[in-house]
Parts: structure tokens; sequence; C-alpha cells
């Protein structure tokens, strides 16, 4: 579940560790930015026994052109293969309809 801290802003992404968001296990907070957050979770469904990078936008940007903007972003990164550009290997969004993607 995807909350807000109390001396948090209203509209920020925070995620405690041990959260679930999809398949993933939040394991902790990698950075904290002006569009999102990034955790380091970990694939707990049985399917596959693998680490990622999850980020997820803040609530602001989770709507509109923002969001929309972000859904390209993703489309267009999953069809680059290059060593130093993170592979996409899933996407979602949180049970209050916060997109995220799974990158490694």
């Amino acid at each position: 579940m995807v909350e807000a801290l109390p001396d948090a802003d209203a509209d920020a992404v925070v995620v405690s560790d041990g959260s679930t968001i999809g398949p993933y296990t939040i394991e902790s907070e990698i950075a904290l930015g002006g569009m999102g957050a990034v955790y380091l979770a970990r694939r707990t469904d049985g399917k596959f026994n693998q680490l990622v990078a999850l980020k997820l936008l803040r609530r602001e940007y989770a709507a509109g052109k923002t969001r929309e903007a972000f859904q390209r972003e993703n489309e267009i990164q999953s069809s680059l293969e290059h060593p130093n550009i993170a592979r996409i290997l899933d996407t979602g969004t949180t049970d209050d309809g916060i997109p995220y993607i799974a990158i490694d």
C-alpha cells in the first residue's frame, strides 16, 4: 500500500519496507525525487527470484499528461537494447492507481 508519512508532502510517494506492490515486496528506498521514488524490491509471486528497481510516480503526476508521458517513456525504453540502458521488466499500477515500472 502506498501511503504518505505525517511529515511528508501529501502528494509524495512513500512506501514502507515490507509493503507489497503488485508482485513485488519493497526492501528499501533507493531514491526520492521530484517526480517520484525508486525502491529496491524483490519479486515475491513465485514466478522469479528477482531484485528490481521499482519506480513510482508521485500522486500529483499519476494522472493526465504526466502519466501519459510516463507511459510513452516506458514504451520507448522497452524497445531499446543497450548495456547502459536499464531494461524494463514489468509495469503496472498500485492498488490506488499509481503507475509503477520495474527495471533491472
